[in-house]
């Protein structure tokens, strides 16, 4: 693999405005009934704001180092925040402290990030030591983690869907296994058989671990892995099959395989997945916080939708059962 010689760009791939929306995230799943989903999407959420700090975290610490030059150093701050918890001051003292310390604490924060974004800003659009290229690097971790969490989760909601709902769910995913083995696109020993260690493991009673002991046979490191796992358990849900078309998922694996295969050098396979031009092939892929957030959202988008419609199957299936 030859070594990219992009230009160092001038344009800014910093914005602190761009946001995962986590928030919609929670909104949603307090519709979940079903309390195993409703903590993998907890996971789920707890993991991503992980990466949207890691993102955050060169522009944090600048906005540190900018506050310990203000007037109200953040020691004054935690303390005149503990006098007013512990109800020290009389009623008078306190109504001066809400109107006139705190607004001039806050916005001295606030001035402080300011200046801290413009500093980083500029320090990234003139690539001081490197910067740019470092921080570039960085955004490339976190799509690749962003995609590693979509991953799991999918793997595990997929494991939480069958060990719910048994043998209901179950019988789709063995009578898909049986196709793919045969017409040879599967091993007949890796196919619809479960070892005997995992069996006597589980007492020879998995009816409420089939999850765990099928996922194995799915590829869930891929899309068209994820894809044909969720159709072969919910062969008739239009809405697993079209919250899993979603293009900002499919550029995530993209990005993710570009990076993690060639070291975010833009080869041919990504150029045709995402219908980009050739000449980009053998460039270094250009990521900003805007694409973060993006490939942030879309999963948050995704996964929710898989949640939902996963949860009120298995709610259906139950109430069917009883």
């Amino acid at each position: 693999m030859s070594k990219p010689h992009n230009p160092v760009s001038k344009e800014p791939i910093y914005d602190s405005k761009t946001t995962v929306n986590t928030q919609s995230l929670d909104a949603g799943l307090k519709k979940i009934k079903l309390k195993q989903i409703k903590q993998l999407g907890a996971n789920f959420r707890d993991n991503l704001e992980l990466v949207e700090t890691m993102v955050f975290l060169p522009h944090l610490l600048l906005a540190l180092e900018e506050h310990k030059r203000s007037l109200v150093p953040y020691e004054i701050q935690a303390a005149l925040k503990s006098r007013l918890r512990k109800m020290e001051f009389s009623e008078a003292r306190k109504e001066v402290f809400e109107s006139e310390v705190l607004p001039e604490i806050n916005s001295k924060i606030y001035k402080s990030i300011d200046r801290a974004e413009e500093t980083f800003s500029v320090m990234l659009r003139d690539n001081w030591g490197g910067l740019r290229g470092t921080y570039e690097t960085l955004l490339f971790s976190a799509a690749v983690w962003i995609w590693c969490i979509f991953e799991i989760l999918t793997k595990e909601l997929w494991e939480v869907s069958l060990n719910y709902a048994g043998s209901h769910l179950s019988k789709n995913v063995l009578s898909k296994l049986s196709n793919l083995e045969r017409r040879g696109n599967i091993d007949l020993l890796r196919g619809r058989y479960i070892s005997l260690d995992y069996l006597a493991k589980h007492g020879y009673n998995i009816s409420n671990k089939l999850g765990a002991a099928l996922s194995s046979k799915f590829d869930f490191t891929s899309l068209n892995g994820i894809k044909e796992a969720y159709s072969s358990s919910f062969p008739k849900s239009a809405n697993i099959r079209d919250a899993l078309q979603n293009e900002g998922i499919i550029a995530l694996e993209a990005t993710r395989n570009v990076v993690v295969h060639n070291a975010g050098v833009v080869d041919e396979d990504y150029c045709n997945k995402m219908n980009a031009s050739k000449p980009q092939i053998g460039e270094r892929l250009q990521l900003d916080t805007r694409k973060f957030s993006d490939y942030a959202n879309s999963s948050i988008d995704v996964a929710l939708r898989l949640m939902t419609a996963v949860s009120s199957i298995l709610l259906n299936t139950k109430r069917l059962n009883q």
